[in-house]
């Protein structure tokens, strides 16, 4: 029987933690804002699979977008969302999300590892004038065990089966990156999840709720 453990919305606001420090992630994100359900780029046992960013939103191309989800097997399911990109002129704020469901992680069972899913997911960025900030949450979990309150940048690692076995993936949870230049820009992935960080037969990314914010 599949249990998933309800969990206080571990939203958070980055913006008096890394205000102006934090921009584009791996994906690459240089618009003024961006936003996407999720996208994987991984190679298991030698066979590459990539899953293109979900229900894309940006700047340039504002609105709301939604996707149906998507399975690759072996990898990571997707399940339904929507993503918003919007600039507020009178205010002069931008504001990006990304709102999912159903998302699990099955590349791991191969390996002995565990399923982890979650039932929603969510990221939210905004851009003002003088600061950027970005908040997460995702709820009904199973899989993993966390606690009731998760920071950001919380990682957590799946170990191996047996003594001296290496690291089967590593998950963090809010992740925000870094920016090259201080330039008050912020970027935060719900989940980021690294497959054998330490090396292995399978390697490379999955996001899940990923959103990008400059200053307006």
């Amino acid at each position: 029987m599949l249990i998933r453990r309800a969990m206080t919305a571990f939203g958070l606001s980055a913006c008096g933690l890394l205000v102006g420090a934090a921009a584009a992630n791996a994906t690459a994100a240089t618009a003024a804002g961006t936003a996407s359900l999720g996208s994987a780029s991984v190679v298991i046992d030698g066979t590459n699979t990539t899953i293109d960013a979900l229900a894309p939103c940006d700047l340039a191309h504002p609105g709301e977008f939604s996707t149906e989800g998507v399975t690759r097997d072996g990898v990571a399911d997707f399940g339904k969302g929507s993503t918003s990109c919007a600039t507020d002129t009178a205010h002069k704020k931008n504001t990006m999300s990304a709102n999912g469901a159903d998302f699990r992680l099955t590349a791991l069972r191969a390996y002995g590892g565990p399923e982890i899913g979650f039932s929603s997911y969510q990221a939210g960025c905004a851009g003002a004038t003088s600061q950027s900030s970005a908040q997460f949450s995702m709820g009904g979990y199973y899989g993993i065990q966390l606690p009731e309150k998760v920071p950001a940048n919380y990682s957590v690692t799946v170990p191996g089966n047996g003594q001296g076995a290496k690291p089967l993936a590593k998950l963090t949870f809010g992740e925000v990156v870094p920016a090259p230049q201080q330039d008050g820009s912020i970027t935060m992935n719900a989940l980021h999840v690294q497959l054998f960080p330490d090396g292995g037969p399978a390697s490379g990314d999955i996001y899940v709720g990923s959103v990008h914010c400059t200053l307006a």
